[in-house]
């Protein structure tokens, strides 16, 4: 028997590869930076087949394409005020550092490309990065209870007596959403009440994510008060959700700590605003364009200050600063960008939302607005591959909606 491999199945399987390697295998090997740049290599030729030869030098006029075109224009102009700024800085060395963001807005016409080339495509990109971010799950899990073996090679710091591994969680996140959407629409009820357990568990013990786990939970508050034909079952899920969470809290220092922490702050919020504070005062004078990326010793000396200062830790933690930090090293047109891709995002996700009841197109987009002021992990550790990914298939099925409504 011959099995017949469509082209579309072999350029997801080959986005499923980039991002492995751009995860640094899901950080079961040691941490090197060159399985990313085969990440890179990998995903520049599929968008310059895509691109060239898929779809003959055509992309299509929206304001998606404007949007993930834009990383790349921005990020050359960060390398060049960096360059203007400071004498030691490398215009080639800046722009190949932010590679992390721009190149992965190229990963939008690759999914965007599959999708209008196959009915499969879309519900086989969803269960293939669903597969994907379950083993990470899994991995993660079984790193926290065997913290006494470690077997992964993530970033790892202490708190509140125990290890905290830092595992990129977006996919892990787009994940939890997209079960939440099944359990909201009475789908695999108890396979998506476990991927949402898993994802809070890993959110909550393992990478102790405070303002990430907010951002959830407000979002998840949120789907419950969107929930469509309110019912007195759906009432009683609600209530004993909210009495679960709630003994959960009174059992967990961290949960705990967490609601302090957004309430009253406590040092890393301090720590924080020290950064925010920093930046904002810096965008006096560099408003437009911005202070430049962050790669050469005399920038990151220079970003370092606040922390340098007032906790005497010569970083720059560039996720820490929120969407401030994209004003730092992006200017106003940094911000612009980010209102506007979000605006376009939101407004999509309405619309799929009223039409066709579908909760997790609003609800993951909604929880990073709920994180934005302190949190940007959509940027950082190769994880806009998700949202260029998260945008695609928002905008084919919107494209779907469109159509079944006119017929």
């Amino acid at each position: 028997m011959k099995v017949k491999v469509h082209k579309p199945d072999i350029i997801i399987a080959l986005l499923v590869v980039v991002y492995v390697l751009g995860q640094n295998i899901l950080y079961l090997v040691p941490v090197n930076n060159n399985y990313n740049l085969i990440a890179y290599i990998i995903l520049a030729l599929l968008a310059g087949y895509t691109i060239c030869v898929g779809n003959g030098l055509k992309i299509e006029k929206s304001g998606f394409t404007l949007l993930m075109l834009s990383p790349f224009v921005l990020s050359l102009l960060a390398a060049v005020v960096e360059v203007i700024l400071y004498r030691d800085a490398s215009l080639i060395t800046s722009f190949r550092r932010q590679m992390q963001w721009w190149i992965y807005g190229f990963a939008y016409f690759v999914f965007q490309y599959v999708l209008n080339r196959s009915d499969k495509a879309y519900v086989k990109i969803l269960r293939s990065f669903i597969m994907v971010a379950i083993i990470q799950l899994i991995i993660g899990i079984a790193q926290y209870i065997k913290s006494d073996t470690i077997f992964t090679y993530a970033p790892m710091t202490k708190r509140l007596g125990s290890i905290r591994f830092y595992f990129p969680i977006v996919l892990m996140v787009f994940a939890y959403f997209w079960a939440l959407n099944l359990f909201l629409n009475k789908k695999k009820r108890v396979a998506s009440i476990i991927v949402m357990i898993a994802v809070l568990f890993e959110a909550m013990f393992v990478q102790q994510f405070r303002s990430t786990l907010m951002g959830i939970l407000i979002s998840t508050v949120v789907g419950f008060m969107l929930w469509k034909n309110v019912s007195y079952k759906k009432i009683g899920v609600f209530l004993v959700a909210c009495i679960g969470a709630y003994i959960v809290y009174l059992n967990t220092p961290f949960l705990q700590q967490s609601i302090e922490y957004l309430l009253n702050g406590d040092t890393s919020l301090d720590v924080r605003h020290y950064l925010i504070d920093f930046i904002l005062e810096n965008a006096e004078t560099k408003w437009l364009f911005g202070a430049g990326w962050v790669s050469s010793p005399m920038a990151y000396e220079y970003a370092s200050t606040p922390y340098r200062v007032h906790i005497n830790w010569g970083v720059f933690a560039f996720a820490d600063g929120g969407i401030f930090s994209i004003l730092y090293s992006y200017g106003l047109f940094g911000v612009l960008w980010v209102v506007a891709l979000w605006g376009c995002i939101l407004k999509k996700a309405w619309t799929l939302f009223v039409k066709k009841n579908n909760y997790f197109y609003l609800l993951f987009p909604l929880y990073q607005v709920a994180t934005m002021y302190i949190d940007i992990h959509w940027y950082i550790h190769d994880q806009f591959f998700v949202m260029a990914m998260f945008c695609a298939l928002l905008d084919y099925e919107t494209k779907i909606c469109d159509v079944e409504v006119r017929e």
